[in-house]
């Protein structure tokens, strides 16, 4: 399958999901990944900014900030059966998955896009098949959702807190290249290097960046940024 110019980046048990614009090595603008497979599969409909389109067919706005609506309303696989708010969800009844979209600021150099993904929600948008056999597959369905990286920050391939080391299943899994981000006081520091070590054996190109002495949920700190877009400008201009 064709590998879109984008990356996923992963950070574990954090709350929030954004992405940021970019271009494809043809310099067509994409504000985020979905923006980039709505545009392959439709054009049509338009998005009030931080209103209800869809990734299916909202129109990119590359200098708003957008809310981006993963489904169809009415058509979400397995919707929460909520009864009453006391304290045990996270979200509100009308809640709805969605990304929020944000531009790259004016002048600047455009590599790629990023599609942050926290709290280990790896599974932003599958066949809803797999979820509920009632689901009715729309547009989004027909398109591949394979970026061309994924960046591991404190995070890793696996259960929310277990990782995975399964090399029979990475080795078939087609995956992308990984950059590892981790601190040696993360109470997962164990998890982190288990997994790379089994995505090496698999073939998967591997790169990891460790912090001594730091903690798990850091964020932008520990200066470790600028290498991984170092090797996030490698990967996107060969994509």
């Amino acid at each position: 399958m064709e590998k879109v110019a984008a990356t996923f980046l992963a950070f574990l048990l954090l709350f929030s999901l954004t992405g940021c614009r970019g271009k494809t090595d043809n310099n067509r603008d994409l504000s985020t990944a979905s923006s980039e497979f709505a545009t392959k599969s439709s054009n049509t409909g338009k998005l009030r900014e931080n209103s209800g389109g869809t990734a299916a067919s909202f129109s990119p706005n590359l200098q708003k900030q957008q809310t981006v609506y993963l489904w169809e309303k009415g058509n979400m696989p397995i919707v929460t059966q909520y009864t009453k708010n006391n304290g045990n969800y996270t979200d509100n009844r009308d809640f709805r998955p969605n990304l929020v979209t944000v531009p790259a600021k004016e002048g600047t150099k455009i590599k790629g896009a990023i599609l942050i993904c926290s709290g280990g929600a790896f599974q932003v948008r599958s066949n809803g098949k797999s979820l509920d056999l009632n689901y009715i597959p729309d547009k989004m369905d027909e398109v591949s959702a394979d970026a061309s990286s994924v960046g591991m920050i404190y995070s890793f391939y696996g259960r929310l807190a277990i990782a995975s080391t399964d090399v029979k299943k990475f080795a078939a899994s087609d995956l992308p290249p990984a950059y590892f981000v981790y601190g040696t006081k993360d109470p997962f520091a164990d998890d982190f290097p288990a997994c790379a070590k089994a995505l090496r054996k698999a073939s998967v190109s591997v790169e990891e960046h460790v912090l001594q002495g730091w903690p798990h949920g850091f964020g932008a700190n520990g200066d470790w940024i600028p290498g991984y877009d170092k090797w996030l400008t490698k990967i996107f201009k060969n994509n």
